[in-house]
């Protein structure tokens, strides 16, 4: 692909984020359940980190090395099917039978390795990046497989070292990818916001689900309200306002924006618990919830749009940018 030319998603690509919405619709579900024990609730809402990073893993990989060619297309339909039976496990895996997810992850990544390995045979220019590429993100499914021998805590510990493991890698050749693989800025904000998009889908259902099991009285109509405002806020923050100032905007260019867009979703899927949980569970739970999240997601906006220099030294947020720097 010329340097000059637009990068826009595909619709493969975009066929792909909408597997994601079952996975997230799952995991909505679950957590009003454990509003009560907030050690429990978060414990659980970590369960959509390795979710975001299968979407990640192959959101980055389709924006550097996209060739759309019959192999990817055949290896990106594979991590699709592979998503959808991730689908089932999320049910077991709430129960505490988690061997189920972790195969399901462990494919998905392991379709990745494979799309790495052959870039790196047949991309010349980068094969130095993408061996270390390649090389890292093997050791994290390695790693991450091996926690199936393991219970407890030391099975979700090895989850997580699997998942940092491969964040070092990526911090450790962020300079590389930087000068040799180019980011299509445009690509990955149209990514982004799709499955911002998409996140947003799952508070207007948890709004339908509130309006429908709660009845449409004065009282829960004005609390519908209240959170339909909340949402369209939220919308109006990251598309209307900050949509521009994203785009042109050299965050794009360096691993921080992937890492702010989760708390971004994080926060959106507290919301959409906090509104499934109004009058169900404990009310100043859900109101510190609901203002947490939205605290987060306003915190993580202006850090993303801190990295612009014009927006940044218009309101004195230069030092938003600093401690990204390995990022860069």
């Amino acid at each position: 692909m010329a340097d000059s030319e637009i990068r826009k998603a595909t619709w493969l690509e975009l066929f792909y984020d909408l597997a994601y919405v079952a996975v997230i619709a799952k995991i909505v579900h679950h957590l009003p359940e454990h509003t009560d024990h907030l050690a429990h609730y978060f414990s659980s809402l970590a369960i959509f980190i390795p979710i975001w990073w299968c979407w990640a893993g192959h959101t980055y990989f389709a924006n550097r090395f996209e060739r759309n060619d019959t192999f990817q297309v055949i290896s990106v339909l594979t991590q699709l099917f592979t998503v959808v039976v991730l689908i089932t496990s999320i049910n077991p895996l709430f129960e505490g039978h988690p061997q189920q997810f972790i195969w399901g992850y462990f494919v998905v990544r392991l379709v990745l390795v494979v799309m790495y390995i052959r870039e790196w045979k047949i991309n010349r220019e980068n094969r130095a990046v993408l061996k270390n590429l390649t090389l890292g993100f093997s050791l994290g499914a390695v790693v991450w497989i091996s926690s199936i021998i393991f219970d407890g805590t030391s099975m979700y510990f090895i989850l997580a070292l699997s998942i940092a493991l491969e964040i070092v890698v990526l911090a450790l050749n962020s300079k590389s990818l930087k000068a040799y693989a180019k980011t299509h800025s445009e690509h990955l904000a149209e990514r982004t916001g799709f499955f911002t998009i998409i996140m947003l889908g799952e508070v207007v259902v948890a709004l339908v689900v509130f309006l429908e099991n709660s009845g449409l009285t004065l009282e829960n109509l004005t609390l519908s309200g209240t959170g339909f405002s909340i949402l369209a806020l939220i919308w109006w923050l990251y598309f209307r306002v900050s949509e521009t100032l994203i785009e042109d905007n050299p965050i794009l260019d360096s691993q921080v924006h992937g890492y702010s867009n989760l708390l971004i979703f994080l926060s959106i899927i507290v919301i959409s618990t906090a509104i499934a949980s109004w009058g169900v569970k404990d009310q100043i739970v859900i109101i510190w919830l609901t203002a947490s999240a939205l605290t987060l997601f306003v915190a993580t906006l202006q850090v993303i749009l801190g990295q612009n220099s014009s927006y940044a030294n218009k309101l004195g947020l230069n030092i938003f940018r600093t401690p990204f720097a390995l990022f860069q």
